[in-house]
This record gives C-alpha cells, structure tokens and sequence, in this order.
C-alpha cells in the first residue's frame, strides 16, 4: 500500500481531515461560523486570505487569494510543513500517518511560503505576451461569422453580438494525451479590472462549427503576468447598462451560460471562465446590483462556495447581490450530468427560465 493511500486511511479512520489539521490552531480558524475567510495559516498575514471548502473534512481542500485551490488535505500539508515536505507529497503523508499515530508534532509557528510560489520569469512573460498578441491581431470579430454561428445554434443560443468574442482560425492545440494540432476557436478576451486585455480564453471547433470533444476542448491562454495578478479579471460580454432597476451586472462562470442570461433574461454579462476567478472579480464603482448565476451541483462544489464568498464581499462594498440558482427544469435528464446550469435550463424550456429568474429580475434586492 502507498504511503498515500495509508495517510488517507488514516485521515478517514479518525474521523476526517479535522484529526489532522487540529495540530495547527491556525487553520482551525478557518472552521469557525461566520468567517468567510481568516489570515493566511501559513504566515499568519491578511485577514482575509484563506476559506475551507465546505467538504473540508472529506476533501482537506480550500482556498488561498494569493495561489488558488489547495485541492487536498495533502496538498495543504505540505504548504504547512515546507521544510519537512520539500514539495512532495509522499513525504506530507508521511508527516500525517505520523501525527496521528503520535510520532511526529506539527510545525505550529507560521512559516513563510511566498518562495513555495512559482514564479514567471520576465523572458516567459515575453513570450506568453508576445503569444497573445499574435493570436489577437489575427482574430476577427465574432459578430456575423458562420463558425460563432455554427457553435453558438450548437450550444442553443443566439449569436449576440460581443466586442470582446473574437473567432480565429489554425489556434494551436495540444490535447491530453501531447498530441498537437491547429483548430478553429472562439476567443473571450479577459480585461484586468482597468480594463486592459489580460489573456483569451480558447473554445475549440470543429470545421462545421461545433465544441470539440475531451478535456482541453477549452482552454485559457498562459497570460503574461504572475499567478495571483489574474485575479479580478473577467470577459466582458456587455458593459454594465444603467436602467430603470438600477446599474445592473450578471455574472456566471461559462461564456455559453452568459449567452443564455443574456438573451433570457435581458441582463448585461460578465463571464469569469471558473469559479476561481468569480470569486475574485472586480465589479465596476458605478455596478448597483450584481446577479450571480450560480451552478448547481449535485454533490455540492466550489461555485457556489464561491458566489457566496464574492457575494459577502460586493455587500461589504454597498453593492446589492442576489445569487440564484437553477432548478432541474421539468423533462430534464440528469444522467451523467454532474449538475444542472442555466444553459440547462434555457435550453430545456424558455419558459421554465423565466419563470426561475422571474424574481431577481425584479431585482428588489
């Protein structure tokens, strides 16, 4: 037996990741009720720096601002013990199957992992630069295009037109298994929060205009700048639109399901490509009311955990948010879905859509 799967056995015969992460007071911070995020566990900076995921006791995942998803309780162990661990998880393991059998003590002192974090060097940042631009002075507006056509009466939604959706042909692409080749895409510019173009956000076709099959049938371009300072961006589908309700923006994860708000509930979208980065968005001053359309998992997950992290900070800020979450719409088949989202929805019934968003639409928030 692995000494992985002997530190996860272990983990669940005494009673989950909490056995493990009780030897450091710091990260327990993070269990406590009504705190959204603590200081970072790991150096003891910031207030508002790390969260749990809601399965953290299964799972041992959470959240840090500054480097994304700790996907495993394994993983945070080894940010947590650094000079132990030297970067390699079986040596995480290691410590685990020893703390709980009484061998080893955790570090308890924070220790510093700002080193821990790979960084871009300036000859990298270069070429991902040079990369981008070269894939964007080629690209032409999606507006009136066959292949933006073609994918979007694929995916069940109208073609509306969107600055920042641009279609290219010959994208380079390397799927899972190494094999490249040239393809056509959709590309979604994503803007810093100033409004500068940061990276695109790849969609790959076919020849006749349809999403291609397996695990890097989408894919975000390398952008030219360090891991945390993507943080905030987003692909603008519409600017928000000052109305009769207010300044009002609608956000969701996927390009496709920021067509479908669009077009269904006649609401300006930002799409943020994952939940990552939507929670992490920078919401524009002048936005009143944002809408959040979540994702619904069946086995819970990190989007909503999300929407309601990004929700308790745009309300921190003055800004009215409602999350809304979509049902399983009536004749819908939930077999291999690993959840339902509102593209589901729209394309299932126009009318179950409505009806599902009839109330934040009215946006009394």
């Amino acid at each position: 037996m692995s000494i992985i799967k002997k530190a996860w056995d272990a983990v669940a015969s005494c009673g989950g990741w909490q056995s493990v992460y009780g030897f450091y007071p710091a990260l327990m911070e993070a269990t406590k009720a009504g705190l959204p995020q603590v200081s970072c566990p790991f150096t003891g900076q910031g207030k508002t720096k790390f969260r749990l995921y809601k399965d953290w006791n299964e799972s041992g995942a959470g959240y840090h601002n500054d480097f994304g998803r700790i996907a495993s309780g394994i993983d945070m162990v080894m940010l947590l013990e650094p000079d132990y661990c030297q970067g390699r998880a079986g040596m995480a393991a290691k410590k685990i199957v020893e703390m709980l059998k009484g061998t080893s003590s955790a570090t308890r002192s924070p220790v510093a992992v700002s080193s821990k974090i790979p960084t871009v060097s300036d000859e990298d940042l270069n070429k991902r630069r040079g990369t981008r631009d070269a894939l964007l002075k080629r690209a032409l507006p999606s507006a009136g295009h066959w292949l933006y056509k073609a994918y979007c009466k694929s995916r069940g939604v109208a073609p509306i037109p969107c600055d920042d959706l641009l279609v290219a042909r010959g994208v380079y692409h390397r799927d899972e298994y190494g094999n490249k080749s040239y393809k056509n895409a959709i590309l979604g510019v994503m803007r810093k929060p100033n409004g500068e173009v940061l990276t695109v956000h790849r969609l790959y076709l076919d020849e006749k205009g349809n999403g291609i099959k397996g695990n890097h049938r989408k894919m975000l371009l390398s952008p030219p700048c360090q891991k945390g300072e993507v943080l905030g961006s987003a692909i603008r589908l519409a600017a928000p639109r000052k109305g009769p309700r207010g300044n009002v923006l609608g956000l969701t994860e996927g390009i496709e399901t920021g067509l479908a708000v669009m077009q269904g509930a006649d609401l300006p979208v930002w799409s943020c490509y994952s939940n990552t980065l939507l929670e992490a968005v920078v919401i524009p001053d002048e936005v009143e009311k944002v809408v959040i359309f979540a994702d619904y998992d069946y086995k819970g997950g990190a989007g909503l955990d999300s929407a309601e992290v990004l929700a308790a900070r745009l309300r921190k800020e003055g800004k009215y948010v409602r999350i809304v979450v979509p049902k399983e719409p009536p004749g819908f088949n939930p077999e291999g879905k690993k959840g339902v989202d509102w593209l589901d929805v729209f394309n299932c019934s126009r009318t179950e859509f409505r009806k599902q968003v009839r109330e934040c639409l009215s946006l009394e928030l």
